[in-house]
């Protein structure tokens, strides 16, 4: 997820069908920036993990990936 580019496109597969997103951004924030899972009037997937990635433990941060729902696509 670290080289994850601006635009790449993601497929998400659920057991009720496949729906692709294009990234719009990623961003390292504190553990306490809950804004990024605020709701959205637009289908928006928000992916976390934990910042750095290669931390052991407790990780200080959390790495965000914003993606916008395809138009048309599932």
């Amino acid at each position: 997820m670290r080289d994850i580019p601006q635009d790449a496109e993601i497929t998400l597969t659920t057991l009720h069908g496949s729906y692709r997103y294009r990234v719009d951004s990623t961003m390292v924030v504190e553990p306490q920036a809950v804004e990024v899972l605020a709701d959205s009037p637009d289908a928006i997937l928000t992916l976390v993990t934990c910042y750095p990635f290669d931390f052991i433990g407790h990780a200080p941060k959390r790495f965000i990936v914003r993606a916008r729902k395809i138009p048309g696509a599932g």
